[in-house]
């Protein structure tokens, strides 16, 4: 979705450290049960001119929580998303005010 709306500079942020260090490159993902998802997302990223990978905390990525969320509740298979859900709105809304969540 990115790449349509003609974005080309992205800051990835995620809630795993294993993830980073796998998309960078840290440790061999060849064997990994994922490294074909592991492939995908570093040729995804490499479409970018400027590209980077940044540990977040869970409570501070409350919009990517949610959409694994979802993803957990619905069908197996690839969903590609073209706008986001509707139950994303107070998230995203939150997040582009730059409301701080608490780590309890």
């Amino acid at each position: 979705m990115a790449r349509r709306l003609g974005i080309t500079r992205i800051e990835v942020r995620v809630d795993s450290s294993l993830a980073i260090l796998l998309l960078e490159d840290t440790f061999d993902s060849s064997g990994h049960v994922l490294a074909h998802v592991l492939l995908e997302c570093k040729q995804l990223l490499q479409g970018f001119s400027l590209s980077s990978i940044r540990h977040l905390w869970r409570e501070g990525n409350q919009c990517a929580d949610h959409l694994a969320s979802l993803a957990h509740s619905s069908s197996p298979g690839v969903t590609i998303l073209d706008t986001p859900p509707l139950s994303l709105s107070p998230l995203l809304l939150k997040d582009s005010l730059g409301v701080d969540s608490l780590r309890l």
